[in-house]
């Protein structure tokens, strides 16, 4: 795409004042400003007191938009019917089939889907038609094969406000910067008061959070019902570090939208930072609540909770170091994990961000802030094993859906240059599960005493001689 398509020009003439296109665009207004119950009830008067005019399909494309959003999956099971009927009374089914096709989508049901495609991938007549295809692509098409733009194959006006959604959308995926720019101007000028324009410029300028503040405050000044445009506008305060504003306005928000886990997430964030890591401040103990908050209600979704986790388990470190400043005389114990030599080589060849936390069904007699020794089996000898890395127990646990609870160890040395230890004499052997030590699940955990430490140290010191790492000589001020 090379120029702005000819025809688009045509949409910068005065845009007649229309009865039936009043009547759509009011209710459009209800639909930008998320007032959906009154946007339905206008609907269907209006599509009862007409058989067929020069926007009705507009309309019924707004009626399953608004379904859809809502995930009303029954009444658009009775919308698809009635449209089925439809297009059996109609001399030209094309559009009806396209709008059931539009259906058929937001169901999910793929199959249907495939068979209508077969049925209206040649219709570049209709441009409800070229919706369908245009996102039935955008959902089948690998990234590498570009963008399908369907709907620029059309070469009439085009009179519903989602084809230029989705002609926008299709411009933008694929950096038409021209094209999307002109698509903006001439939408404005047929849908007075679309927030179309200024919501795609505040996402592209998300980069620059200062312009992208002043055309969210403009969506959510003329669109004060849309949560939507709420919520983008506390994201973008919180991230302008202005946490109070953010904090007002996503309570705001959780007034109309009771346990809505992602406005409670990024509530608990707020209040995690405005608490400034004070484990005693109230911010700190809104955070955690809205933190358990969010984790429950995302459960209760099915969605994962792998974020809301990372939250929670530094605020659980933070915890915990207070609380072991407070128990420094407490007893730390030691124990080596070794590896199967093909679980050893994972590890091995892992980047170094991905080993610096690490999740391990463990024995439960393992506490925090015990350090744990990571080593495998020489193949070489049989009479000594490689040092990888040395962790330490963090506070809390990670819950996995087939592995169960998970011990959090958190890095504290790598060796680049693997350390060679003479066999340790070992205590407390606890071999997971059993099984054979090639599988690469499987480990060993052994407990060592103070004179296991102090030979780790020894060779150390031995393999790096004066390069002595620090944290070796933390461990053994601790053993001793």
């Amino acid at each position: 795409m090379n120029v702005i398509p000819e025809r688009l020009k045509l949409l910068s003439r005065t845009i007649q004042n229309e009865e039936e296109f009043k009547s759509y665009l009011a209710c459009l207004k209800l639909f930008w400003n998320q007032k959906y119950e009154q946007c339905l009830t206008s609907l269907n008067e209006i599509l009862l007191s007409t058989n067929q005019s020069k926007y009705t399909f507009n309309l019924y494309r707004l009626h399953i938009e608004v379904l859809a959003l809502r995930k009303d999956v029954y009444s658009l099971q009775l919308v698809k019917q009635h449209l089925l009927k439809r297009s059996s009374e109609s001399e030209n089914p094309i559009t009806w089939m396209a709008l059931i096709g539009l259906i058929y989508l937001e169901l999910d049901e793929w199959e249907a889907c495939e068979l209508f495609f077969i049925a209206l991938k040649d219709r570049y007549d209709c441009p409800y038609c070229l919706e369908f295809l245009q996102r039935f692509h955008m959902r089948v098409k690998p990234e590498d094969e570009g963008i399908s733009i369907d709907l620029e194959y059309y070469q009439n006006e085009l009179t519903d406000y989602f084809h230029w959604i989705y002609l926008a959308r299709g411009y933008l995926l694929c950096g038409a910067d021209r094209e999307l720019e002109a698509i903006l101007k001439f939408s404005h000028l047929r849908f007075t008061d679309s927030p179309m324009s200024d919501e795609f410029y505040c996402r592209l300028s998300l980069d620059d959070l200062e312009v992208a503040e002043s055309y969210a405050q403009n969506l959510k000044t003329k669109y004060p019902q849309n949560n939507d445009y709420i919520y983008l506008f506390a994201y973008i305060k919180k991230e302008l570090g202005e946490y109070k504003t953010s904090i007002k306005l996503y309570n705001h928000l959780l007034q109309r939208l009771p346990n809505d886990p992602d406005i409670l997430v990024e509530l608990a964030h707020c209040h995690f930072v405005q608490s400034e890591k004070d484990v005693y401040s109230s911010h700190w103990e809104k955070a955690k609540n809205f933190f358990k908050l969010a984790k429950r209600e995302y459960r209760a979704l099915g969605y994962p909770t792998t974020e809301i986790f990372h939250h929670e388990y530094m605020m659980k470190t933070v915890e915990g170091d207070n609380n072991h400043i407070a128990t420094q005389g407490s007893q730390i114990d030691f124990w080596v994990l070794k590896l199967s030599q093909r679980r050893a080589y994972e590890v091995l060849s892992s980047e170094i961000d991905d080993m610096r936390v690490l999740f391990k069904t463990l024995p439960e007699k393992m506490k925090d802030h015990d350090y744990v020794f990571v080593m495998y089996e020489d193949g070489m000898t049989n009479d000594s094993v490689k040092l990888i890395s040395i962790y330490q127990i963090g506070v809390g646990s990670k819950w996995h859906p087939y592995q169960g609870g998970q011990t959090i160890l958190n890095l504290v040395a790598i060796y680049d240059k693997r350390v060679s230890i003479a066999n340790i004499e070992t205590r407390d052997e606890d071999r997971r599960d059993k099984l054979r030590m090639d599988d690469p699940k499987n480990y060993a955990c052994f407990k060592i005493d103070g004179s296991g430490v102090s030979l780790i140290r020894e060779s150390i010191e031995r393999e790096f001689s004066n390069e002595i790492d620090n944290s070796s000589q933390d461990l053994d001020v601790k053993a001793s």
